[in-house]
């Protein structure tokens, strides 16, 4: 376990006591517990956003698509039609 030093100017430093008292009854640990969970929020967030983007430039590539016998098809209905 690691330890970090920062300085938070006084609105973010209230903001994140006010969290720690709602969240934590303002127990020991609880400003570690909170930006623990806010760190993994961000990588959610983070990898969320790559799934999207992949997702999204998969179907401007054509994927999707389903093949079958050379012919493409977007819709599984389309193939029995």
């Amino acid at each position: 376990m690691g330890k970090i030093i920062i300085s938070l100017d006084d609105r973010h430093e209230e903001s994140l006591r006010e969290i720690v008292e709602k969240y934590h009854s303002g127990k020991r640990g609880g400003i570690k517990k909170v930006i623990e969970s806010s760190i993994d929020n961000l990588l959610k967030n983070i990898e969320r956003e790559r799934a999207v983007k992949r997702q999204k430039m998969l179907m401007k590539n054509g994927a999707g698509y389903r093949t079958i016998g050379g012919k493409a098809y977007r819709k599984r209905e389309d193939i029995y039609v």
